[in-house]
């Protein structure tokens, strides 16, 4: 991650990370998503993750 950069005009620029972990009910990541991940992954892999603790 990088530092926040104050433009010019005062106003900061921040970038932040994309990933998404999905938590089973024994508190384990059971899948991290990144960037670029489509919706139809999720919609896939979720219901799937709810029931089974994991995504295949």
């Amino acid at each position: 991650m990088e530092d926040p950069v104050r433009q010019s005009s005062g106003v900061f620029t921040v970038t932040h990370g994309t990933q998404v972990m999905a938590f089973t009910v024994d508190d384990k990541a059971g899948v991290v998503y990144l960037a670029g991940t489509q919706v139809a992954d999720y919609a896939h892999d979720l219901p799937i993750l709810v029931k089974t603790g994991k995504t295949t």
